[in-house]
C-alpha cells in the first residue's frame, strides 16, 4: 500500500503535449536471462532468430550456478527470438538429487534493444502449445504465452523464478517470484516416482519432466486445465508438505496458486486483448492501472482530505485498534490475571473437602511492571461447589477494574469452567469496558509442583463506552487464550497469553469486522510486556459509509455499511518482537522488522467493481521497504491481472516499481519524493518501449504512436 501512495500522492495531470523520440527499429539488441527448474547450471544456451537473421544463425552461451546468462549481443536484429537451454544440470525440487536438465525453450516476439527472459517448463509449455496451435509466429507465441501468464498470475517472461529449495533467496524473493518457483516445484512433484503410492498421479507422465510439460501443453489446447489441473494442485501441496520446501509457503491457504489451478481447470484462461497491437495493450495496461492502483489509492472526492479508497479505511481502523480494541484485549490480560490469582489464594485445605461449611478467603497480589494492585475475596457455596471470586484492581488509590468472578473445579481442585462479569478499565477517560463472558475451558500445566492455567476460552462481549464492541457469543464462536511463562522466570504467576484464537464480530465507530479466524502468536518483550509477533485474520471488513463535515473539519461516520468492503486474509509477523526495544527511537541498531499481507477482494459501492487483490510488504531494512501487489478483475469473459514489485526507500525518498500484465506488457515507474517527479514506460516483453513518461508539465505517457494520456 505504502509503495503505491508514494508513486501516486500528490501528481498532477497533464498539462502540455511534449515531444519524445522514440527509438525506430533496428537498434542493437542483447538477451539476457536465467534458466531455471531450479537454477540450471552449465546449460547450453542457444539464441535463434524466427524472422530473418542474426549476422550468425545461432548464438550460443553458458549458464552460471545460479542459471542466469548473458548479455549476448544479437547486433540489430529485431524480431521474434527462440531461446534454447539444452544440458547443464539442477537440484530437483521433489527429490533433493542433482539431475540433468531436460530442453527448454522461450519464445518471444517483438524483440528491439536489450532483452531479459526466463527459461522455465512454463516457458517450454508456452512453446509447444504455440507449436500445435499453428507454429511459432507472433500470433501463437504471443498468445501461448499469454496463456501460461494468466494461469500463473505473472508474466512468465519478465519474472524470474526464485529458488524455492533456498531459505534465504525466498524470504528475500518477491511473491510473484516464489509462486513461480512453487509451481516449477510442483511439476517436479507430478514428474517423480512416488514409493509410498501416496500419489494418485505419479506414472501418468512417464516420471519425467518433459512428460509433463507434453501433457500440459496437450491440455491447453482448449485454454483449459480439465486434465492434468487436478495433478498439478496435487503435486502443489505435496511440495509444500515436504521436507525440501523452503519457500516459506507451508500449505495452500498462504498461496494464490491453488485458487488459480482451480479456475483454470474449469474455466478457460483467456487473455484478454489478445488481438490488440502493443500500443493498444499499453494503453490497455495503463486503463487496468487505473482502475485498480489509482482508484483504490489515489481517489479523491469534492477535494476532501483523505479519501482514498484503501487508505482512509484502513487508517481510522488503525487509530480506534491502537486506541481501543488492543486496550480491550489487554482488558483479557487482566482478567487472566484475576482468574489466576483467585486459584492461589492460600487454603489450609481442598476446597472441595468442605461439606456443609462455608469458605472465605481474601489476598492481595502486586504486579510490579503496571503497578496495579489486585485484591481477592473469595467464598464457597457448599451446596453448589462453585466458588465465587469478587475482586477489584487499583493504581494506588484508583479503582481500575471490580467485577464477580464465579468458578467451577473438579475433584482435583482444578477450574473446569466458570463466569465473569467485570466492568474494567473503569478510569479510562473512554469510559468503562465492561466484560461479560464465560469461561468455558480450562486446562493446567505443572511448574515447579504448582499448577497454572495452560489454556482458557472465552464466550460473550466486551464492550466499550466508546462504541468499541467485540461479540464472541454467536453460535461456534469463542475467544481462546493459550498461556505461556515468562522467560526465565520460575514464578507461576509470571504468565502472558501467548496466542489468542478469535472467531466474532468486532464493531467500530467506522467498521464492522466479522471475524470468521483471528490467531495471534505473541512473545514476551522485557520493554513493553506480550507483543504480536505473528496474526492472521480471515472475514469481512465493511466500512460505514462516511461524509465529510467541512464545518467541523471532521469524517462523520454513519451505521450504514455501504463503503469499502473487503474480504479476504490479512496476515502479518514481527519477526524482532521478542527484542526490540520500544523504548527507544528507531535506529539503524534498533528498528522494527516486520512483513505483512492480505490476499482477498475489494470492492465499494458504486464505484469500482469486485476486484481480487494481494498485497505483501516487508520492511528489510531501517531504510527499506520492498512491496509486492497483485490486481485481478473480470472484463468481459476474460480475466485481466497487473501485477508489480517495487522497493521505497525512506533514506533517498525514491520509489520504483515494475508491473506486468497478462499480455506481457510491463511497466516501469518510479516516483522521486524529493523533487516530485515521475519516471519510466511501457515495453513489450521483447522489450521494445512503446511509451514513456514525460514530466516537464505534469506525469504524462507518450505512447510510439504519438498519442497522450494523464498518467492518473
Amino acid at each position: 500500500m505504502a509503495l503505491c501512495v508514494a508513486l501516486l500522492f500528490g501528481i498532477t495531470g497533464c498539462h502540455k503535449k511534449q515531444d519524445h523520440d522514440f527509438p525506430e527499429p533496428p537498434v542493437p539488441s542483447s538477451v539476457s536471462g536465467i534458466a531455471a527448474k531450479g537454477p540450471i547450471s552449465g546449460g547450453t544456451v542457444q539464441i535463434s532468430a524466427l524472422d530473418g537473421q542474426f549476422a550468425e544463425t545461432v548464438t550460443t552461451t553458458t549458464t552460471k550456478p545460479d542459471g542466469t546468462f548473458g548479455p549476448v549481443d544479437i547486433g540489430e536484429y529485431n524480431g521474434n527470438i527462440l531461446i534454447t537451454v539444452t544440458g547443464g544440470k539442477y537440484t530437483d525440487e521433489a527429490t533433493g538429487n542433482r539431475v540433468d536438465n531436460a530442453t527448454l525453450r522461450t519464445a518471444v516476439t517483438g524483440v528491439a534493444g536489450d532483452l531479459s527472459a526466463a527459461t522455465t517448463p512454463l516457458t517450454a509449455i508456452a512453446v509447444r502449445l504455440a507449436e500445435l496451435k499453428g507454429g511459432l509466429n507472433s500470433d501463437t507465441i504471443k498468445d501461448a504465452n499469454a496463456t501460461l501468464s494468466t494461469i500463473l498470475g505473472v508474466s512468465i517472461i519478465n519474472a524470474t523464478p526464485c529458488d524455492v529449495l533456498d531459505a534465504s533467496k525466498a524470504a528475500a524473493a518477491s511473491a510473484d517470484e516464489v509462486n513461480y518457483g512453487l509451481i516449477l516445484a510442483a511439476i517436479s512433484e507430478m514428474a517423480a516416482p512416488d514409493p509410498n503410492n501416496s500419489h494418485t498421479y505419479d506414472d501418468n507422465y512417464n516420471h519425467t519432466v518433459a512428460g509433463v510439460m507434453a501433457a500440459i501443453a496437450t491440455d491447453l489446447q482448449d485454454a483449459t486445465l480439465n486434465q492434468t489441473g487436478a495433478d498439478l494442485k496435487a503435486a502443489l501441496e505435496a511440495f509444500l508438505k515436504s521436507g525440501n520446501n523452503k519457500s516459506g509457503v507451508d500449505s495452500l491457504d498462504e498461496t494464490k496458486l491453488d485458487n488459480l489451478i482451480e479456475i483454470y481447470s474449469a474455466n478457460p484462461a483467456i487473455p484478454a486483448d489478445a488481438d490488440a497491437t502493443d500500443v493498444e495493450k499499453a494503453h490497455l495496461l495503463m486503463d487496468d492501472l487505473r482502475a485498480t492502483v489509482f482508484t483504490m489509492y489515489n481517489w479523491k472526492e469534492d477535494d476532501t482530505p483523505n479519501t482514498d479508497i484503501v487508505r482512509k479505511p484502513m487508517e481510522t481502523l488503525g487509530a480506534e485498534m491502537e486506541t481501543q480494541i488492543v486496550p480491550g484485549l489487554m482488558v483479557l490480560d487482566r482478567a487472566v490475571w484475576v482468574i489466576c490469582a483467585s486459584d492461589n489464594v492460600t487454603m489450609t485445605k481442598n476446597i472441595l473437602d468442605f461439606s456443609g461449611e462455608t469458605y472465605s478467603g481474601s489476598k492481595t497480589f502486586q504486579d510490579t511492571d503496571t503497578g496495579y494492585t489486585l485484591t481477592i475475596n473469595r467464598e464457597l457455596d457448599s451446596g453448589t461447589g462453585k466458588e465465587t471470586v469478587t475482586f477489584t484492581i487499583k493504581e494506588g488509590s484508583t479503582l481500575v477494574d471490580s467485577g464477580t468472578l464465579t468458578l467451577t473445579r473438579n475433584n482435583d481442585d482444578m477450574v473446569t469452567n466458570g463466569t465473569l462479569d467485570a466492568s474494567m478499565a473503569q478510569n479510562t477517560t473512554d469510559g468503562a469496558i465492561a466484560v461479560d463472558a464465560d469461561l468455558t475451558k480450562v486446562t493446567f500445566r505443572e511448574v515447579s509442583e504448582t499448577s497454572y492455567y495452560d489454556t482458557m476460552t472465552f464466550t460473550g462481549t466486551l464492550k466499550s463506552a466508546a462504541g468499541i464492541s467485540l461479540d464472541f457469543g454467536q453460535s461456534g464462536a469463542g475467544l481462546s487464550l493459550t498461556i505461556a511463562q515468562i522467560s526465565n522466570s520460575t514464578n507461576p504467576d509470571d504468565i502472558y497469553p501467548a496466542n489468542i484464537d478469535l472467531k466474532g464480530t468486532v464493531t467500530t465507530t467506522t467498521a464492522q469486522i466479522e471475524c470468521t479466524a483471528l490467531d495471534v502468536d505473541t512473545k514476551w518483550n522485557s520493554t513493553a510486556g506480550p507483543v504480536p509477533n505473528r496474526a492472521s485474520c480471515s472475514g469481512i471488513f465493511e466500512e460505514y459509509y462516511s461524509y465529510y463535515d467541512k464545518d467541523e473539519e471532521e469524517w462523520v461516520f454513519t451505521k450504514d455499511k455501504t463503503g469499502v468492503k473487503l474480504a479476504g486474509t490479512l496476515a502479518g509477523n514481527f519477526v524482532n518482537a521478542d527484542d526490540f526495544d520500544f523504548t527507544e527511537l528507531e535506529s539503524s541498531s534498533n528498528w522494527a522488522k516486520w512483513d505483512a499481507s492480505f490476499e482477498g477482494t475489494i470492492e465499494k459501492k458504486d464505484e469500482i467493481l469486485p476486484i481480487t487483490i494481494f498485497l505483501r510488504g516487508v520492511r528489510s531494512g531501517y531504510d527499506e521497504l520492498i512491496l509486492g501487489a497483485e490486481y485481478r478483475k473480470a472484463k468481459g469473459n476474460a480475466v485481466v491481472f497487473l501485477t508489480g514489485n517495487g522497493i521505497y526507500n525512506r533514506a533517498d525518498q525514491i520509489a520504483s516499481a515494475t508491473f506486468s500484465n497478462q499480455n506481457n506488457m510491463v511497466l516501469e515507474i518510479t516516483y522521486n519524493d524529493a523533487d516530485d517527479t515521475v519516471s519510466g514506460g511501457i515495453t513489450t516483453s521483447g522489450g521494445r518501449q512503446v511509451a514513456v513518461i514525460n514530466n516537464d508539465y505534469g506525469p504524462c505517457i507518450q505512447f510510439s504512436d504519438d498519442s497522450w494520456e494523464s498518467l492518473y
